[in-house]
Formats: C-alpha cells, sequence, structure tokens
C-alpha cells in the first residue's frame, strides 16, 4: 500500500518464459528490500512496476495495472489480507490469504 499510494494492489504472478517488455526496459532500476525480495521501478516516474522472490525464481509479479491489454484471468484471492484498510469493505467472496501463505483468514 504504501509505495503504491492506494488502499490496495492487484498484482499477478507471471513466468519469467512468458514476459518481457514492450518498451523502456532499460529504465527500470531494481533493487532489494530484503535478502529474498527484490522490487523493479520506474527510474523516469517511479512508479512501482514489479518484484521477484527468491522462493519463485521462474516467476516475476507484476501491477496488473501496469500491463497493457486484458489478462488470462480474473483475480483468485486476497493475499497478504491482514494488511487491508480497515475502512474498505471487501464483500466480493473471494478466499483470504494470511501474508504470502495458503494458510486462509
Amino acid at each position: 500500500r504504501k509505495s503504491h499510494g492506494s488502499a490496495f494492489v492487484t498484482w499477478t504472478g507471471v513466468p519469467l518464459s512468458q514476459f518481457r517488455f514492450l518498451s523502456g526496459e532499460n529504465k527500470v532500476k531494481k533493487y532489494n528490500s530484503s535478502a529474498e525480495v527484490r522490487w523493479g521501478f520506474c527510474t523516469d516516474c517511479g512508479t512501482s512496476l514489479l518484484y521477484d522472490h527468491a522462493s519463485t525464481p521462474n516467476k516475476v509479479y507484476v501491477t496488473v495495472a501496469n500491463l497493457n491489454g486484458p489478462i488470462d484471468r480474473s483475480p483468485e484471492g486476497h493475499v497478504s489480507f491482514e494488511e487491508h484498510v480497515d475502512w474498505l469493505t471487501v464483500s466480493d467472496g473471494l478466499p483470504r490469504f494470511r501474508e504470502k501463505s495458503e494458510e486462509r483468514m
């Protein structure tokens, strides 16, 4: 929430073999926020674009809002739901997970 300034962010996990930049890859800077997580952002505007995690080395996680065109599926659940803002009512019926685990809330 803090890096995006919004109540929530919709992410999608993409296999590295199916991910590519259409343009501007040279403008993406990456930094490690921990030993496991590396974030990528635009050096021109500061937009947070993606991250990768050591536990899933063959995937990149991308903000859906920054993709061109539709994705091939609808959201499947709420990850890290314990971090949601209290003033937002979530009533979509999707499963809610603690952190990035399979533990339901």
